[in-house]
């Protein structure tokens, strides 16, 4: 600022010198109250973002109570797949006709079947009985999975030995 300037402020203002050079460090009212606006975030805009944050954590943590069930339903059947597994070799290691059953760990009932199997297109009574016969083994495995009754079956043909 020119000294014609300044001297002209000084005479204007109060008449003292530092009067004059203090009022040139103030800034205007204006730019001021922006440069408080730009130093944080208002009451709103913090509300907003909270509220996008727990939307957001809403969705994650349905995504995973979603994936925790489908990996208690699968966990549960591949468990009665061992069971069903299991009883369908033991019933097959002995072939004798009948049905048994019974539940592991409190959770999975299982009933094992053993039948003469006949085939339904081959209605030749000449059939020679010293063959080895067929058999059909099957096993059902039934359990509760929290509020839905799950079951799978297992089947399978085994060659016994001939009838006398």
């Amino acid at each position: 600022m020119s000294a014609d300037r300044l001297s002209h402020r000084h005479s204007r203002e109060s008449g003292h010198p530092q009067a004059a050079a203090s009022s040139l460090r103030h800034e205007p009212p204006l730019s001021r109250r922006r440069r408080d606006k730009e130093r944080g975030f208002t009451l709103i805009e913090v509300l907003v973002a909270l509220a996008i944050v727990g939307l957001a954590l809403g969705a994650i943590a349905g995504v995973f109570s979603n994936g925790l069930t489908a990996h208690e339903t699968v966990s549960g059947a591949e468990a009665a797949l061992a069971v069903g597994e299991e009883q369908l070799a033991l019933a097959a290691a002995s072939l004798h006709p009948g049905a048994s059953n019974g539940t592991y760990a409190g959770r999975f009932a299982w009933r094992a079947t053993v039948a003469p199997y006949t085939d339904p297109a081959d209605q030749s009574p000449d059939a020679p009985t010293t063959l080895p016969r067929l058999y059909r083994v099957a096993v059902s495995v039934a359990w509760q999975d929290g509020r839905h009754d799950r079951a799978l079956s297992l089947s399978t043909l085994r060659l016994g030995t001939a009838t006398p």
